[in-house]
């Protein structure tokens, strides 16, 4: 719910691609939820190609975000193009054709990346200087 609540407020602020990213993933996180609470509750039955393509899907959608980020920073980038790779390995361990430490690996480095990002937006805009960089990329032409 924070990160959809993140999204509306970079709405007001004219940022859509931070709407749409925190929206978009506040959704997943949501649904996912949501469907995991079903299962518990007996009320469906998740099987692994389901979420796997389900991965799939959010890996591509991930790509393009991905590309949107190089107007952004390089953290960013980094970001977002090792979450592409996270959802194409989970699809793969939903399709039992790779281990989940495989994918729980790349996920902590970019839990890590993420978590450096938001790290370095707040100390630099609260310290009013770069305190860790992020590597600024162009905004796009006027």
């Amino acid at each position: 719910i924070a990160q959809v609540i993140a999204g509306i407020i970079d709405a007001r602020r004219g940022d859509t691609f931070g709407l749409t990213a925190f929206v978009s993933y506040g959704v997943f996180w949501i649904g996912l939820g949501f469907a995991f609470l079903l299962q518990w509750l007996g009320i469906v039955k998740l099987d692994g190609p389901s979420l796997a393509w389900t991965m799939i899907a959010w890996g591509i959608f991930t790509g393009y975000m991905t590309a949107g980020a190089f107007r952004t920073s390089w953290v960013h980038v980094f970001v977002f193009a090792s979450l592409t790779v996270l959802f194409a390995l989970l699809a793969a361990v939903f399709f039992g054709a790779i281990p989940a430490r495989v994918a729980g690996i790349e996920g902590i480095f970019c839990g890590a990346a993420a978590v450096y990002g938001s790290a370095a937006i707040i100390m630099n805009a609260k310290y009013g200087r770069w305190v860790l960089p992020i590597g600024l990329l162009p905004k796009k032409s006027s």
